[in-house]
């Protein structure tokens, strides 16, 4: 009897540190209830450019695209990121926040590992399925609003 309730014991010791982790790194629902301070409405954000030469234009010149990335799990590189454009400026709905991804440093030297998810402005549609969302790098707004940590899904 003492083996198996040391057992039973060890493994709900596991499975509760395994949970206390899932949160910290940002995989639980977070925020939505239990006054934790965070809003679960969406909030609209403005993307940030850090090139001061891209800033003041407004002709959305491809070089002053911004990407948004389909994984922030992932290194934030072209491939890792969805047709979409954004340029400085741009307002763009943000559901939730992941406050442990990939490390992302813009060109003025910010740097955050804290991603958004935000929703694209148009569907884009692909052979199998149709993305509604991708992920903008804190480093490329200014902005911090509360939102609830996101569940992570790169599938839409």
């Amino acid at each position: 009897k003492r083996a198996a309730a040391l057992t039973a014991g060890a493994a709900l010791a596991v499975l509760g540190a395994g949970g206390v982790t899932w949160e910290l790194w940002g995989f639980g629902s977070g925020g939505s209830g239990g006054g934790s301070g965070r809003s679960a409405q969406p909030v609209r954000l403005a993307v940030y450019n850090a090139d001061d030469t891209c800033r003041p234009r407004d002709d959305q010149h491809p070089e002053c695209s911004l990407g948004l990335a389909v994984d922030p799990t992932e290194a934030y590189v072209l491939d890792n990121t969805v047709r979409t454009r954004v340029w400085h400026g741009d307002r763009l709905t943000a559901e939730c926040v992941l406050e442990r991804g990939v490390p992302v440093t813009d060109e003025a030297g910010v740097r955050s590992s804290t991603w958004f998810r935000v929703r694209l402005p148009n569907p884009e549609k692909g052979a199998e399925s149709v993305r509604t969302t991708a992920w903008l790098p804190e480093a490329r707004t200014r902005d911090k609003p509360a939102l609830p940590a996101c569940r992570i899904s790169t599938g839409s």
